[in-house]
């Protein structure tokens, strides 16, 4: 592929430059290999440019990077080269799943892509899903380093797994991967919001700032006519909805206050709820298998993913039944002498470990 392909039509480069064969891309010099792009990004703890030398030693034909500089080969400077690496990835690799969604908000991501993965695999999809657990798929469980993956490691990730005829894929998308770029490029034909509480204020400069970098998916990443499911009883939903139709979203209500898939009533029968739920003038009732409020909030919203991506509700409901709970997502792991239950929980922030 040339580094023109790489850019894209709107790349503006002479063309000896766009005619330059490029083998390979990376934003690590460790990883440079004659022939390849370096991307010299600036993080947290150290600034890529200083490692341009021993990508240039190493074999790098040109250089992806924020500022200007002499590097003895061509240097391309854009504005956000985080964002370009993503798309420069995204055409590298090329294929992915014909049907990708992501999921975001402070809790109940990995429950919502696992949900999502099994109601898409019991309708007959090869599904997969990507996320903290690692990437599940048909072929099995990875473990990944991070909850959203760097770009070129996503890209490869998500050619490899249209490689394997995964059709169907959700994908969580955590803040730290929606500021970093990480998921531009990804093809989405729907996300979903579940809520929004105190986290990771370690890494952002405020909760305003890591609330923003949520809405990055509503308002930047979903495409014009693609679908926001969003839990409409969450704290954000309303600020959310509002970005989404601002983004000419279709917006998905779900909830006790959704207007698509309404929660009529949730009862508990031991460690399992019944659910009535009222959908396009219809009402059924299913025996959810998970214990809590939240897991119901959880298994709507993967419901609303795979509805609003074109499959019936009816046929999606009762397929509710059939669930299991996400490894580590209040797993009930055994019984105690006594009899009483053991269950493992991921629980990390305030609200989730409240709920």
């Amino acid at each position: 592929m040339t580094l023109g392909e790489l850019l894209g039509p709107e790349a503006t480069l002479s063309e000896a430059v766009s005619a330059l064969p490029i083998e390979g891309i990376t934003a690590d010099s460790r990883q440079v290999k004659p022939g390849y792009l370096f991307a010299a990004l600036s993080g947290v703890n150290t600034d890529g440019a200083r490692f341009v030398a021993d990508a240039v030693g190493r074999g790098a034909v040109a250089i992806l990077a924020a500022d200007e500089m002499d590097a003895g080969t061509p240097v391309l400077t854009v504005a956000d080269p985080r964002r370009t690496l993503a798309l420069m990835a995204a055409r590298f690799f090329g294929k992915q799943p014909e049907t990708t969604v992501a999921v975001t908000g402070t809790n109940g991501k990995t429950s919502v892509a696992s949900f999502t993965r099994q109601l898409w695999t019991d309708l007959g999809y090869a599904s997969a899903s990507l996320g903290t657990v690692g990437v599940v798929s048909p072929r099995g469980t990875k473990v990944l380093r991070h909850t959203t993956p760097d770009p070129i490691e996503l890209h490869r990730i998500l050619a490899d797994l249209s490689a394997e005829s995964v059709s169907h894929l959700a994908l969580e998308a955590s803040s730290h991967g929606l500021q970093q770029r990480r998921l531009d490029g990804v093809a989405l034909k729907a996300a979903a919001f579940t809520n929004i509480t105190r986290d990771h204020l370690d890494y952002h400069s405020s909760f305003e700032d890591y609330f923003a970098q949520k809405l990055r998916l509503f308002t930047e990443l979903l495409p014009a006519g693609a679908t926001a499911v969003i839990d409409m009883d969450s704290p954000g939903s309303v600020e959310v909805a509002d970005a989404a139709r601002a983004n000419g979203l279709e917006v998905f209500g779900i909830g006790r206050t959704g207007e698509h898939v309404r929660l009529v009533s949730a009862e508990i029968e031991g460690f399992a709820q019944r659910l009535t739920v009222a959908h396009s003038g219809k009402t059924c009732t299913v025996l959810l298998p998970l214990v809590g409020a939240f897991q119901a909030s959880n298994a709507l919203v993967a419901a609303g993913l795979v509805i609003a991506t074109g499959s019936s509700a009816d046929d999606v409901l009762p397929r509710l039944e059939c669930l299991r709970g996400a490894t580590g997502r209040l797993e009930l792991v055994g019984m105690a002498p006594s009899g009483a239950p053991i269950f493992i929980d991921y629980a990390h922030t305030p609200d989730a470990l409240d709920k």
